[in-house]
This record gives structure tokens, C-alpha cells and sequence, in this order.
């Protein structure tokens, strides 16, 4: 029993996060969209930062994507290679840019 249950919990978390990538990719521009793609990036690891950056870049709320952003690199500042990261920090405006160049910079820094 408890491993019938196991098995429907995966499947069905599986199909969950397909429909959610596919969701988000196909909503249209605005809040809602900005959230999912957040929610998508904070599920994401370092070897996955391409896909980090090619989301953060649709999201159109400035506090949104320094959210998503911030929260990415302070949880895998130490594993996200310098250009990527890098190319990250820029999208993010004025204090929050310098924080995340400051977090990429002092590994120490991660939580």
C-alpha cells in the first residue's frame, strides 16, 4: 500500500512539473507568468544556470527577477561558473546588482 501511494505521489509530482514548464513558457505576459517562472527557477541547481538566465529574462517585474535571481545565486554562489553568474547579476538593477556581484565574489557569503 504505502508503496502504491509512493509510486502515484512521483507520477504525479512529475506531471506536475511538466505542466508547470510548459505553463509558465505559454502564459501571457504579466504577474502570473513572473511568478511561475520565479517558482521554476528556485526548483533549478547550478548545473542548470543557462536555463536560470533564459527564464530570469523573461520575467518582466524588476522585484520579481531580483527575487528569483537573489535567492538562485545566494543558494548556488558556490557551484555557478563567473560568466553566468555574471550575466545574471546584470539583469538585476543597483543595490541588488552589487549584492549579487558581492555573493558571487565571497563564497563565504552562502547560507
Amino acid at each position: 500500500m504505502m508503496l502504491a501511494s509512493t509510486l502515484v505521489f512521483l507520477f504525479a509530482s512529475a506531471c506536475e512539473t511538466k505542466t508547470t514548464a510548459v505553463a509558465c513558457e505559454q502564459m501571457e505576459l504579466g504577474r502570473a507568468k513572473d511568478e511561475c517562472l520565479h517558482s521554476e527557477i528556485k526548483t533549478l541547481d547550478a548545473n542548470q544556470s543557462q536555463q536560470v538566465l533564459s527564464k530570469a529574462k523573461l520575467i518582466q517585474d524588476p522585484m520579481i527577477r531580483g527575487a528569483a535571481v537573489s535567492a538562485w545565486i545566494g543558494d548556488n554562489n558556490n557551484n555557478v561558473d563567473s560568466n553566468t553568474g555574471q550575466a545574471l547579476c546584470t539583469l538585476l538593477d543597483g543595490r541588488d546588482r552589487s549584492y549579487c556581484m558581492r555573493r558571487l565574489s565571497s563564497p563565504h557569503l552562502k547560507r
